[in-house]
């Protein structure tokens, strides 16, 4: 049975002006809408794309007789930050005046109709979304480049693509031969900001193996390319530079801060290598290497050397079993203010080497480490459940059930305080 219509109800109970007064509005409020409709297509309209419907044979037969390039948006409809060039970039003025100018646009979803066999067939090109590509009259690509971006800078990125300055055009003089470290530099750079990750480090690959400190110290490039792409501090190059680290990065103008900051960061990263192999393989924890590295730190400018140091030297105690000089090792941290944002890496050493002791002394001497990470500010739940197995382990059962409670009540209380700030309360 069908409902009666409430529209109609409505209107033979409302006397006639009302229906006068709704109608008058609505036709009031459809005027406002197709106007605010037609402002806001006038502003997509501002990068003109062609039609949908239009073959990628045709747009390609329409680039030559234009002699315009074809620029490809590929886009996909869940993607975000494809929706944020659509509504804030494409709109602007500036980008559709130079875009119209210069290409036969198009923009294609790359999971519907035509757009499936155009991400088949430009695979190697799409990294993810969006992409924009720059393709010849051939379909070959000229210059492909990725993600959300301020108009500025799209533009900028378009125009590097039409001069010939994208990865693509210098992936060319690549295969030519060109191998100064300048273009080396370009060709990197061009291919990190497009998120072709895999030719970056193909490209490292190659061309690390054949870089020598005599260009490292003559050639400002190279000096450059050393400290951008360089990270093996291990390595029998990096450990030459170490010993005239201060008169090279002085000839480059680097200043003391600048070279500390870098070496910082270099060491850093293979510390926390030897780290991640002593808590994940440790099997694979290479004693005499990390000898090697605490002598490099040593003799480097390195920022932050000195816990670094300390790190390595406790990695190597945990490695060799020898609790005697963790917990010294532990006592000078403590004392002289060393690895004062490491605590999980603490707490980490402790566990794993209590884990293969049952010695009542030992298990006793780590509490006293122990508590210093429970009292620590924000320290969370970890320290308190590891006090708690290890006073288990050592039949203090009741120590180690308030221990618990305590980790307990202090999860539930921050749980509260973040619904009471998720609530806005």
């Amino acid at each position: 049975m069908l409902r009666p219509d409430r529209g109609q109800s409505a209107r033979r109970n409302k006397p006639e002006g009302g229906l006068k007064w709704k109608i008058r509005n609505l036709l009031f409020l459809t005027g406002l809408l197709i106007v605010t409709c037609a402002g806001f297509a006038q502003d997509r309209e501002a990068l003109h794309f062609v039609d949908t419907g239009l073959a990628w044979k045709d747009i390609l037969a329409l680039s030559a007789k234009e002699k315009k390039p074809v620029f490809l948006d590929c886009y996909t409809s869940w993607c975000g930050p494809c929706k944020e060039m659509a509504l804030h970039v494409f709109t602007q003025q500036k980008v559709g005046d130079f875009m119209n100018a210069h290409f036969i646009n198009v923009s294609r979803d790359m999971e519907k109709g035509e757009g499936i066999q155009l991400a088949r067939q430009y695979k190697n090109y799409i990294p993810g979304f969006p992409t924009f590509l720059l393709i010849d009259a051939e379909g070959k690509v000229k210059s492909q480049s990725s993600g959300s971006m301020p108009a500025e800078e799209f533009v900028r990125t378009i125009q590097d693509g039409l001069d010939g300055r994208s990865w693509v055009a210098l992936s060319s003089r690549y295969e030519a031969g060109e191998r100064n470290w300048s273009f080396l530099l370009d060709y990197l750079s061009a291919l990190g900001k497009s998120y072709q990750q895999r030719r970056q480090w193909k490209l490292i690959a190659e061309n690390n193996s054949r870089l020598s400190l005599d260009e490292i110290e003559k050639d400002s490039a190279a000096y450059r390319y050393f400290k951008t792409y360089w990270d093996d501090t291990q390595a029998p190059l990096f450990r030459s530079f170490l010993v005239q680290d201060v008169k090279i990065s002085y000839q480059h103008k680097d200043t003391e801060k600048e070279l500390e900051e870098w070496e910082g960061r270099a060491f850093t990263a293979t510390t926390d290598r030897y780290y991640d192999m002593l808590r994940n393989k440790p099997d694979s924890y290479n004693i005499k290497g990390a000898d090697s590295l605490i002598r490099d730190l040593y003799i480097s400018h390195a920022k932050n050397r000195e816990d670094m140091i300390a790190a390595m030297r406790i990695n190597n105690a945990v490695f060799s079993g020898d609790n005697a000089l963790l917990f010294s090792l532990l006592d000078g941290v403590h004392d002289f203010g060393l690895l004062r944002y490491s605590d999980y890496h603490i707490g980490d050493w402790i566990k794993r080497a209590m884990s293969r002791t049952k010695d009542p002394q030992q298990l006793n001497a780590s509490l006293k480490y122990v508590d210093y990470l429970v009292a620590a500010p924000y320290s969370g739940t970890s320290p308190l459940l590891l006090k708690a197995d290890i006073l288990s382990r050592m039949g203090r059962t009741d120590e180690a059930k308030a221990c618990k409670d305590q980790a307990a009540a202090k999860e539930a209380a921050s749980k509260a305080l973040l619904e009471k700030k998720n609530n806005g309360s």
